[in-house]
C-alpha cells in the first residue's frame, strides 16, 4: 500500500481477489490503488476492486482451468478442468491469458497453442529432470489420474549455530 502511495508502481495486476472489499477501509488500499496509473483486474466476477480497474479481464473459474504447482519437495501437483466453461461467458483461464500475452509481445519459449499444451510440455521437462523410467505418455496419463506426481519427501539438511542456545523475548507491555 505504501509503495503504491509513493508511486513506485506503474502497473498493478490483481488476480481473483477483492482487497477493496476485504481490507479494512482505514488500510488506505482503495486510495493507494487510485494513485497507480494502470490497474488490471483478472477475476471471475465483477466486484469492488474490478470496478476501480482500468481494465477488467474476466477469467475462468479454477474448476475450468489447467494448472500445476510444486508446494514442497517431492510434490508436483497437476490441476485439470473438472467442468467445461460455462456457456455465455467469454472468459479465459489465467494461464492461457498469460501465454497469449507472452506470445503477443514476442517472448521466446511460449509457442504452445494453448495452456494445456504448455503445461504438458513443462511436464515433459519434469519427466526428463526426474529421470522417470516410464514413457512420457504413460507418466502423463498417470499424473492426470493421480492429480500429480508424488515422491518421498526429501528434507533439506540444516545446521544450527552452536553458539545460539536460546532466544529470550521481553515481557509484553502491561495494559
Amino acid at each position: 500500500i505504501t509503495a503504491m502511495k509513493e508511486g513506485r508502481y506503474q502497473l498493478v495486476i490483481i488476480e481473483n481477489v477483492n482487497p477493496v472489499f476485504t481490507l479494512p477501509e482505514n488500510s488506505g488500499f482503495k486510495e493507494a490503488l487510485g494513485t497507480v496509473p494502470f490497474v488490471v483486474s483478472l477475476s471471475t466476477e465483477k466486484d469492488e476492486t474490478s470496478e476501480l480497474a482500468d481494465l477488467h479481464l474476466p477469467t475462468s473459474h479454477f474448476l475450468e482451468s489447467w494448472g500445476d504447482a510444486q508446494p514442497r519437495n517431492g510434490v508436483f501437483a497437476l490441476q485439470q478442468p473438472v467442468m467445461a466453461r460455462v456457456p455465455g461467458f467469454d472468459t479465459m483461464e489465467v494461464g492461457g491469458l498469460m501465454l497469449e500475452l507472452a506470445q503477443m509481445v514476442g517472448l521466446d519459449r511460449f509457442e504452445a497453442p494453448n495452456y494445456r499444451d504448455y503445461i504438458k510440455a513443462s511436464w515433459k521437462i519434469l519427466h526428463q529432470k526426474l529421470d522417470i523410467s516410464l514413457p512420457f505418455a504413460q507418466f502423463w496419463k498417470q499424473s492426470l489420474q493421480n492429480g500429480g506426481h508424488y515422491e518421498s519427501f526429501k528434507p533439506s539438511s540444516i545446521a544450527l549455530n552452536s553458539e545460539v542456545y536460546a532466544v529470550e523475548f521481553s515481557d509484553p507491555p502491561k495494559k
